[in-house]
C-alpha cells in the first residue's frame, strides 16, 4: 500500500506540527537525504535558535526530543525512527515544508498570538 492509496489521520498530524519545536524537526528531517541522529537534530535545533552548544542544553534537548516529540511525529506517521535514527515517511514527502515557517512570501495575519501550550511552555525551546 502506498501513501496516496490511504487516508491520513489529519487529526494526528496537525496535532503533532502544532509544535514549534517539532516543525523545526520534520522540516530538518525532511529537506535531509540522510537519515539523522537524535544529537544530529539536536544540534540543529540549537544552532537554528541561535543558541550556544553546550553539553547540558544538548543532552535536555535530546531526552525531550526522544520521550515527547519524535513519538508524537512517529505516532503521526511523519518520521520513522529505529532508536538511534530518525527518516522522513513518505507521507512527511506531500507536506509542504515551505508552509511551515511563515515567510513573506506565505505569511498570512493570523490575528493575536494564543497560548503556546504545554509543550512550548517547557522550555526545551
Amino acid at each position: 500500500m502506498t501513501v496516496d492509496d490511504w487516508e491520513p489521520d489529519w487529526t494526528e498530524i496537525y496535532g503533532a506540527l502544532a509544535n514549534s519545536q517539532r516543525r523545526s524537526v520534520v522540516r530538518y528531517v525532511g529537506t535531509t537525504s540522510d537519515p539523522v541522529t537524535v544529537f544530529d537534530i539536536a544540534t540543529h535545533l540549537l544552532l537554528d535558535a541561535g543558541e550556544a552548544l553546550s553539553e547540558e542544553r544538548l543532552d535536555a534537548l535530546q531526552i525531550g526530543l526522544s520521550h515527547l516529540h519524535i513519538p508524537k511525529l512517529l505516532s503521526a506517521d511523519l518520521v520513522e525512527w529505529n532508536g538511534n535514527t530518525v527518516e522522513a515517511t513518505p507521507l512527511l514527502a506531500h507536506i509542504p515544508l515551505e508552509t511551515l515557517y511563515p515567510t513573506p512570501q506565505n505569511a498570512v495575519d493570523s490575528g493575536p498570538a494564543t497560548d503556546p501550550g504545554p509543550d512550548e511552555r517547557s522550555g526545551l525551546i
